[in-house]
């Protein structure tokens, strides 16, 4: 392998960590909006709302 193959596979592996570290930045953005507008929780997830009822009753474990 000569340095132009060497710096090709660099630039390569270099090119996907951009790739991922942009989606993560994204994923992120869209974390910190939700967060702001109070719409998910501290760990980034998103809040739908209060349980409905009806799934409360029907779905609890059978330990209760």
């Amino acid at each position: 392998m000569n340095e132009v193959d060497v710096l090709r596979v660099a630039n390569g592996m270099l090119a996907e960590k951009l790739v991922a570290t942009e989606t993560e930045n994204a994923v992120l953005k869209a974390q910190l909006i939700l967060l702001q507008k109070g719409a998910a929780n501290e760990n980034g997830n998103v809040s739908t709302g209060p349980v409905q009822p009806e799934y409360a009753e029907n779905n609890h474990s059978e330990g209760e």
